[in-house]
């Protein structure tokens, strides 16, 4: 049974009957190689909930002083891979019965991640180990990895769903205007044709596989859902984890699930509350961890402004 892709206006605006959220204006699906739209409003995002909670002194410098990171052949191959799955993905959106194939799926995800890699290896890419104390990543490596992480995709059950929105945007504005909206793409919202509920998944390719206990401090991507949900009217039956991580032996693929939970939307509001109240206030701390700070692009730069004890400082972003 094939459902036919469920077309909307965009952007489209919807006002929300909903005790935290006032409205969402949703962006759509970005086909293949094109921009996300520009926002012209202050917005949050998970990632910069995440890196305020993990280090707000690296907020401060990606994000207040625009300070840009050198990219790394592991940022590299993850958006790589990014682009294959939604390119291999986002034919089935148009009704192409084709790309149902699972070799049609790992041709395509193959060739678009290829051809994202060759454009973005430039000189200027710092080659990082391909895994924990492993060599350094090289052109052929990542080349071979790309074809070896594609086959694992292309055996996934959760492929024989149908794909209702691939990488998708969307800003929620919350009631409490003390908030920041917040701005999330969503990697794959898939739909099960069989009983119409939907699931979300976020692809994560990183050095270790993230945890049930992740997703589940993740309210994130239950605004994601949230959105979903009112959006397009479908009940949101979960939201997962899709870990690739590599290994000496290989890439491996897992999927960590969770029922989708709305109570966590009111975490995921207060935490923007009290973001928006941080960065409004310039208050910036370094987190001073040996984990945090031994990978951390910004190390001179926390050095010269926060000095040798890191004492909290005030800044205006």
């Amino acid at each position: 049974m094939t459902i036919a892709p469920i077309q909307l206006p965009e952007p489209l605006t919807i006002e929300a009957e909903h005790p935290l959220i006032r409205s969402i204006t949703w962006y759509g699906s970005t086909p293949p190689g094109a921009d996300r739209p520009a926002i012209n409003e202050p917005y949050l995002s998970g990632s910069q909930l995440s890196l305020l909670r993990r280090c707000s002194a690296q907020y401060y410098f990606r994000y207040a002083r625009h300070i840009p990171q050198p990219s790394e052949s592991k940022m590299v191959l993850g958006l790589a891979l990014h682009a294959g799955i939604q390119a291999a993905l986002y034919p089935r959106l148009e009704g192409n019965a084709e790309v149902h194939d699972p070799a049609a799926f790992r041709e395509i995800g193959i060739a678009y991640a290829r051809m994202y890699l060759k454009e973005h290896l430039t000189d200027e890419v710092i080659f990082s180990p391909s895994w924990a104390k492993g060599p350094p990543d090289t052109p052929q490596s990542l080349d071979a990895e790309i074809e070896n992480i594609f086959a694992l995709l292309a055996e996934q059950p959760l492929f024989h769903l149908e794909p209702i929105a691939i990488e998708a945007g969307f800003l929620i504005r919350w009631r409490d205007t003390r908030a920041l909206p917040l701005v999330g793409y969503l990697d794959a919202v898939l739909r099960d044709p069989l009983d119409g509920t939907v699931s979300l998944i976020d692809w994560k390719s990183s050095a270790k596989t993230k945890s049930a206990i992740d997703l589940e401090l993740d309210s994130a991507i239950v605004g994601y859902a949230s959105a979903i949900s009112l959006v397009f009217g479908h009940p949101v039956r979960s939201v997962a984890y899709g870990n690739i991580v590599r290994h000496k032996d290989g890439p491996d693929l897992t999927l960590i699930e969770a029922a989708y939970n709305e109570r966590c939307l009111l975490r995921l509001r207060n935490a923007c509350t009290l973001a928006t109240a941080q960065i409004q206030a310039g208050i910036f701390m370094p987190q001073d961890s040996p984990l945090t700070c031994q990978s951390c692009p910004f190390r001179k730069e926390c050095a010269e402004e926060f000095g040798p004890n890191l004492d909290l400082a005030r800044h205006t972003s």
